[in-house]
């Protein structure tokens, strides 16, 4: 039932999910008038895309068990070359030895040149090392979240980036130095502001509008954000203006604008944490600068937010929907999990 739950969820957002990740009921309806008789005969896939909102979570989740898989095997093909042990700690403590970090990475690209995937599951496992461990001790306002140390995240990449550009191309440690240093600045920002960290999760949020005298940048503004849902609920309900105090204040409504779009198309490509959308961007870099561009207004907030969104759906989607399977060995194209996929247009993968 899994695998048929899957291929409907993979074919309903073909059919109907709208460039930014939300379904478009109209052609929602008609994909389950087409699928009527499908639908009769599995009780419980008709149960799971009963109502838009159902199909909606059912995609998301459909979507996450990809996602998820694709990293484990990039990870796993990396392991490959690392030995025994995590693939995140073992990058980890590789990069923290600065005597041996340069060759030790050398020696990795060579192995692993022609195997794409044991390639992306460095890449991947040095980004979540930096988004796993290089935290500190404070929390963010209205979680129990360590915050990311932004001075650790700027020493480590000072110290380990001989070795990292051995894997990373220029435009990706690009990406990596450009999320660092507004993680660093947004920091900065609050801890010299009059806003505790114990202060109203609404009131920190937009408080970060002012950024210093300046607009701050698409990754504050989803880190701001994804602060807001967790304390307070769905991050929809600040975007409706009048409605609530939170919705009130101009800062939070502009956030909201540019990170309701974003969240939506994040879930719908199995991104469940804003960590996961970070790593995202800086193994992607026009995704890192779409999302590092200031956003100053509501009118700028609406229009980059929607832009940032149908970017992650593009860079994520064949990550999402091609995850590769174990039993796939070193060097080989892993088949689709979709029966059908290999035979789509390029353009619809």
């Amino acid at each position: 039932m899994k695998a048929v739950a899957d291929y409907a969820a993979f074919d309903l957002r073909r059919a109907a999910e709208r460039e930014d990740g939300t379904l478009d009921p109209k052609k929602y309806q008609k994909w389950m008038a087409d699928h009527q008789e499908v639908m009769t005969a599995f009780p419980e896939l008709s149960r799971r895309f009963e109502t838009a909102a159902k199909a909606r979570q059912a995609l998301d989740q459909a979507a996450a068990s990809h996602a998820q898989a694709r990293a484990l095997y990039e990870k796993s093909a990396a392991g490959r070359f690392l030995g025994a042990g995590h693939p995140v700690s073992i990058m980890g403590s590789i990069l923290s030895k600065p005597a041996t970090a340069l060759s030790t990475m050398q020696q990795l690209v060579r192995q692993t040149a022609g195997d794409k995937f044991a390639r992306a599951g460095l890449q991947r496992s040095i980004v979540e090392y930096i988004l796993r461990d290089l935290r500190g001790e404070t929390s963010s306002p209205g979680t129990e979240e360590r915050e990311i140390n932004a001075t650790q995240f700027q020493k480590f990449i000072r110290q380990a980036g001989p070795a990292m550009q051995e894997v990373f191309s220029p435009a990706q440690m690009r990406a990596i130095e450009d999320v660092a240093k507004d993680i660093q600045r947004t920091q900065e920002y609050l801890k010299n502001s009059k806003l505790p960290h114990g202060s109203n999760t609404a009131q920190y949020v937009a408080s970060m509008q002012t950024h210093g005298g300046h607009a701050p940048s698409g990754v504050s503004q989803i880190i701001a954000m994804e602060l807001l849902e967790k304390s307070m609920g769905h991050i929809e309900h600040a975007a409706h203006g009048t409605h609530g105090a939170a919705g009130r204040l101009a800062g939070l409504k502009i956030a909201a604008l540019f990170a309701v779009p974003i969240t939506a198309a994040r879930r719908a490509v199995g991104l469940k944490k804003v960590d996961d959308l970070l790593t995202l961007a800086m193994l992607h870099p026009p995704l890192a600068e779409a999302l590092m561009r200031r956003v100053p207004n509501e009118g700028t907030a609406r229009m980059q937010g929607s832009g940032a969104a149908r970017l992650i759906m593009r860079t994520a989607a064949a990550q999402v929907f091609n995850p590769a399977p174990a039993q796939v060995q070193p060097g080989q194209q892993p088949p689709s999990i979709f029966p059908g996929w290999d035979a789509l247009p390029v353009a619809m993968q």
